[in-house]
């Protein structure tokens, strides 16, 4: 396959008092948006605070999706729901826009703490579960002088990368489970482990397996100073 492939994730998510807006762009394909409707998802959203208190939140909305839903109409109206518990020993968010997204944190302020994030973009079968958990060791506590700016932890996660070919008008998907440490410096995240499962999906269907093997990725972030 000699095809060079575009990978565009584009999320702005702003509050204005008790108002929630997004706008969100995602793309993975030869030919992003000029390829066809197939090569990506867009949308924008508006949510208003229904309920805020000390330890609850929920924002209730709507949104405009713009793909290749599988119906007469590229443009779908989708529901804008967010659900946020924050309290001393465990905070989550619930999003649900596209798909269900759950991210939860036990114990947020202690030194050993466990992360999880799941969601599901496709609903074919368990393999389509995108989720990572995460049991960290933060090297400083909040209190420190230095801050929360360091930790290590060791993990699991089950993981997707798929994209789509607009000439000819085929997806390719792989998945991929993994056990691995992690290392996060704030800016800088190191990860290192073993694929010990992985297929090949095309147009949806498995076709066979990469095998296992280790893996290496290492994340910045650049932040940008406000004026």
């Amino acid at each position: 396959m000699d095809k060079l492939i575009h990978q565009i994730d584009f999320l702005a998510d702003w509050r204005i008092k008790r108002h929630q807006l997004l706008l969100i762009f995602k793309s993975a394909a030869d030919k992003p948006v000029f390829g066809g409707l197939n090569t990506f998802q867009a949308g924008m959203g508006w949510g208003y605070e229904v309920i805020r208190k000390q330890h609850v939140s929920l924002i209730l909305g709507a949104a405009l999706g713009v793909s290749d839903f599988g119906i007469p109409s590229p443009v779908l109206p989708l529901p804008l729901v967010r659900f946020g518990i924050d309290t001393e020993w465990f905070t989550s968010s619930l999003d649900f826009l596209t798909g269900p997204n759950l991210e939860f944190t036990i114990a947020p302020n202690g030194r050993i703490r466990l992360t999880g994030d799941m969601r599901m973009d496709h609903y074919r079968n368990i393999n389509d579960l995108i989720c990572e958990f995460i049991l960290w060791y933060r090297l400083f506590d909040a209190e420190h002088r230095y801050g929360d700016i360091a930790g290590i932890g060791l993990g699991f996660k089950n993981d997707s990368v798929d994209f789509f070919l607009s000439d000819d008008s085929i997806s390719f998907e792989l998945q991929h489970s993994s056990v691995f440490a992690a290392a996060d410096l704030s800016l800088l995240r190191m990860e290192a482990g073993w694929i010990f499962e992985s297929r090949y999906l095309i147009d949806g269907i498995k076709t066979g397996s990469p095998g296992r093997g280790f893996y290496l990725s290492i994340q910045g972030i650049l932040p940008i100073a406000k004026r």
